[in-house]
């Protein structure tokens, strides 16, 4: 994905949670690092970043707290963590 690309995407993340809750701090889930992590505050916030992520393809994986992901199905790859 190029940077223009993923500063579009991340422009568009936040226009639907907030820039406070659109962060690009390296969270790694059993070796994978997502490009961005998005907070979501309500039910309608995360139905709308998943219909964002459908509509642009992008590989979304749930987290938790970070805690115990190692137990899950862990993508070989994400561009999105909620």
């Amino acid at each position: 994905m190029s940077a223009q690309t993923t500063t579009s995407l991340n422009d568009e993340l936040a226009a639907i949670v907030g820039d406070a809750n659109v962060s690009h701090e390296p969270r790694e889930i059993s070796g994978v690092v997502p490009s961005v992590t998005v907070a979501p505050a309500s039910t309608e916030e995360v139905a709308a970043v998943m219909k964002f992520a459908n509509t642009h393809e992008l590989i979304v994986a749930p987290a938790g707290g970070f805690t115990k992901q190692q137990i899950g199905g862990v993508p070989e790859q994400s561009v999105a963590s909620l």
